[in-house]
């Protein structure tokens, strides 16, 4: 049974629930953007005992945001065409502050669950590619690529900064329960982590070029300040996790790159390291150098 808009506003004021046929109070609005179904609105609800015409206010902004976050929640490298599919059928995004909160939602999905970081930049170079995700400021196309690179790099450069590394020691070393404390020390690096395996992955996927992705290793590799003499421990595990992600993508056996190459062969040979990080390394010595 269809109704006009004036028949559904007349009811806005009716207090009598036999008023509202049954029809209208199962009714739901389909909000959508293009092809995509954003949310499906009751048109009435049940406040107590008394059925009323919903005010809810649509926020397209915030829709879009939810709907966004759900289809980043499901993306894993089984469902993915399915997946970049729904993003298709939102046809191009030019809202600057939806673009820019979407990245954070990208990213911080990456952090927390690293094992699809290679399906998240897949979907990153597609996203680039089709020209899906940009807007015009002052005249000039801000695209999707450049705001990402920009927002990685803001994050990697809190995992090179050696007051904020300081700050997260000093509070995983109030924490007196050994468990717990072992737990948010892995929460901690996880995430710092996800970064770096998403900078390869970009990487694979040209998104990211030599010259970024050799700067992140030498980062990686050096001492945080000049009272330091060796690399910082989680570094030295994320270094290794970046280079074994890149598998034969990432070839070190160039004259540009010899100083990285003598670095890690030094890595396997300090005795000052752990016997565990210096295994690590020569594992990689042997697949890369």
């Amino acid at each position: 049974m269809p109704f006009t808009k004036e028949e559904i506003l007349s009811y806005k004021y009716s207090n009598d629930p036999r008023d509202i046929p049954n029809e209208l109070k199962n009714f739901k609005l389909l909000i959508t953007k293009c092809n995509y179904v954003l949310e499906h609105l009751n048109i009435v609800h049940n406040d107590g005992e008394i059925w009323k015409l919903s005010d809810k206010e649509i926020d397209e902004e915030k829709l879009l945001l939810k709907n966004l976050n759900l289809i980043f929640n499901k993306i894993s490298s089984e469902n993915y065409d399915a997946v970049i599919m729904e993003l298709i059928k939102l046809e191009k995004i030019n809202n600057k502050n939806i673009i820019n909160k979407s990245i954070d939602i990208l990213i911080k999905n990456i952090k927390t669950n690293q094992v699809f970081g290679r399906t998240y930049a897949k979907l990153c170079k597609d996203i680039q590619d089709r020209n899906l995700w940009e807007y015009t400021e002052s005249g000039k196309t801000i695209y999707f690529h450049t705001i990402l690179i920009k927002k990685v790099q803001e994050e990697c450069i809190k995992i090179m900064d050696n007051d904020i590394r300081k700050n997260d020691i000093e509070g995983l070393n109030k924490i007196d329960d050994e468990e717990e404390k072992y737990e948010m020390t892995n929460k901690c690096k996880k995430k710092y982590n996800g970064v770096i395996l998403l900078i390869g992955y970009l990487y694979i996927y040209k998104m990211i070029n030599d010259t970024v992705i050799d700067t992140v290793i030498k980062c990686l590799c050096s001492p945080f300040d000049n009272n330091s003499e060796l690399p910082d421990a989680w570094n030295l595990d994320f270094l290794y996790n970046l280079i074994t992600s890149l598998d034969n993508n990432y070839d070190i056996n160039t004259n540009k790159r010899q100083d990285i190459k003598n670095v890690l062969i030094y890595l396997t040979k300090d005795k000052r390291l752990s016997n565990k990080i210096r295994f690590k390394f020569l594992k990689i010595g042997r697949a890369h150098v």
